[in-house]
This record gives C-alpha cells, sequence and structure tokens, in this order.
C-alpha cells in the first residue's frame, strides 16, 4: 500500500467517474424513455354537498346520467424523458392500433377527461376525433402522440366512485412501452425536478470526499528527505583531493545513521578499479566528443568547497 501512487489514484478517479456517470445517465438510460406523473389525485365528495360547490354540483356520469355521489379528479402528465424523440411507430402496440397508453382507474368510472396542456402547439393535431383518443368505463385511451425531448402533455380526468363512497381510491394503472426503449420499453414513473437530482448531489459528494483525500494523502505525505536514509558510503577519489575527501565525512556523517564512513584517496585509476565490476580504465588523447566513452566508469558531479586565500605582498 505503500507504494501506490494515490495521488495519481484520486486523479483519474475525479476524471472518469464523472465520464461514466455521464455515459450512462445520457448513453445508455436515457436514450429512449416514456415517463408519467400523477400531478394531482385528489377527492371532492365533501365539497360537491357544500353550500359553495357551485358547478361542481352539476358534474355528471355521462349525457343526462345521475349526479356524481363520489367525485374525484386526476390530472396525469406524459413526458418524453430520454435523450431521443418518439415517433408514432416507437410505442410497442399493432401499427393497426391508434391508441399508444391505457389508463385504468380501479374502483372508480371515468365522468369526462379533457386535454390540458400541451409543452408544443403542433401536439393538438395529435388529439384529433380520429386520433385514437376514448374513454370507456375505467379506462382512458391515449394516442400515439409524436413527442420530442422534453415534450409533454396533461390530461385531466374526472371521475366517479364505481360503487359506494371508499375513503381511498386506488392508484391508476397506467400501461403503455416503446420500442427499444430503457429495460423492458414499459413507460416509467417520473419525478419532479424542482430541486437538485439525487444523481447530481451524489456525484458532487463523491468529488468533494476525492478532493479531500487528495488533500489529505499530499499533506501526509511529507516532503521527500534530502539525507542519506541508510548504508554505508565510502568515498574514493583521486590523492589531489586528499583533503577534500578528509573533511567530506564530517557533515555527511551525521545524517547517516552508519558507521563512519572511510575515505580512500589512493589515486584515480586505484579508484576506478577499486568499484564493483571493476570497470576498464582507458587512456584518452584530446577531449572526449558527444557519442564516445561508452562504457567508461560514470562521472557524478558533486559540490565542493574552494577557498583562495590572498595574502598582501605574496603573488
Amino acid at each position: 500500500m505503500a507504494g501506490i501512487p494515490w495521488e495519481i489514484v484520486f486523479a483519474v478517479l475525479g476524471v472518469v467517474v464523472p465520464i461514466v456517470a455521464a455515459l450512462y445517465e445520457f448513453v445508455v438510460v436515457g436514450r429512449k424513455r416514456l415517463g408519467y406523473r400523477v400531478q394531482m389525485d385528489t377527492t371532492a365528495t365533501d365539497a360537491v354537498s357544500s353550500n359553495h360547490s357551485g358547478a361542481l354540483q352539476e358534474l355528471r356520469l355521462g349525457e343526462n346520467g345521475e349526479r356524481l355521489s363520489a367525485p374525484s379528479f386526476v390530472l396525469l402528465r406524459i413526458e418524453n424523458t430520454g435523450a431521443t424523440p418518439i415517433d408514432t411507430s416507437d410505442y410497442a402496440v399493432l401499427d393497426d392500433d391508434k391508441v399508444g397508453i391505457r389508463i385504468r382507474f380501479p374502483g372508480r368510472r371515468v365522468a369526462g377527461m379533457v386535454v390540458t396542456e400541451l409543452s408544443d402547439d403542433f401536439l393538438r393535431p395529435a388529439f384529433g376525433a380520429d386520433s385514437g383518443l376514448s374513454v370507456r368505463d375505467d379506462v382512458i385511451e391515449l394516442p400515439k402522440v409524436p413527442l420530442n425531448r422534453t415534450a409533454h402533455y396533461k390530461v385531466l380526468a374526472a371521475l366517479d366512485a364505481a360503487g359506494g363512497t371508499p375513503e381511498n381510491f386506488e392508484d391508476p394503472e397506467i400501461v403503455g412501452g416503446i420500442k427499444g426503449g430503457v429495460g423492458r420499453g414499459g413507460i416509467h414513473e417520473t419525478r419532479s425536478q424542482t430541486g437538485t437530482p439525487r444523481k447530481a448531489l451524489a456525484l458532487i459528494g463523491f468529488l468533494v470526499l476525492l478532493i479531500i483525500a487528495q488533500a489529505a494523502v499530499s499533506l501526509g505525505s511529507g516532503s521527500a528527505p534530502l539525507d542519506c536514509a541508510t548504508g554505508r558510503l565510502r568515498v574514493l577519489g583521486s590523492t589531489a583531493f586528499a583533503p577534500v575527501l578528509k573533511e567530506a565525512p564530517t557533515p555527511t556523517a551525521a545524517p547517516v545513521p552508519a558507521p563512519r564512513s572511510p575515505s580512500a584517496p589512493r589515486g584515480a585509476p586505484a579508484g576506478c578499479r577499486a568499484r564493483p565490476g571493476r570497470p576498464r580504465v582507458t587512456r584518452t588523447a584530446g577531449v572526449l566528443r558527444r557519442g564516445e566513452g561508452r562504457g567508461l566508469p560514470a562521472v557524478a558531479a558533486a559540490p565542493y568547497r574552494l577557498l583562495a586565500v590572498h595574502s598582501r605582498g605574496q603573488p
């Protein structure tokens, strides 16, 4: 674990995870998706019998039908929540079937319905007389409406209890699907996006934790040591540097947890021969040009102090 470059790992995660999340959301999950949302499902039993109900008392079931005894109202939103448009041929129904979505209300009867809101005016012809829009008993049938990205329409339905006045009605059942949609292609329930999505909050939280982890690793690693950690230092050099080699172990021996570093000023050829592997010493004449000297012992630059003392009266 100590040899793992955590700074690089965290940096790669910070780049890869958002890219994978974006590809999953917009390419894999959101390629083609049809959704619905029940924005309102409320009863008005007490309101109809009140003195201020007004026109609500005139709600009737069918033409010249009986007055609604336990009315309820449902506002339903149908929307394209995918990344690609939905055409009439995309609905998972037979080609000769004009109905794309069916909405069933268990325990209730449909007294009437109307399309209340369209995201675009050019969607209105899709709800014409021969479009497939119809009502029967407890079912509302919606036509195969072409929807661009983020396009939607809303349906408001007035219903009555099928028998008695139950306190709570069952949730509507929406049946429909599209070809090549997400998962099995069925229509799915959506949520209101008034706030920040949970996935976005989770991604932001992950990136914040990643930044904190990077800061902790950077602060905890510390700076690299400038001196030797452990080992034995052996200095070999020419006899011309004998005074310097004798002084060299003094400042370096303290930070090195090892025995005193010996110096052996035995001359350059002897020092080269004393190196491991006994490298070959070659005498060369002139200046060593670029590209020459391969196979010769490596030369390392080391700082030395040069002290010049000038006395008056002496050259």
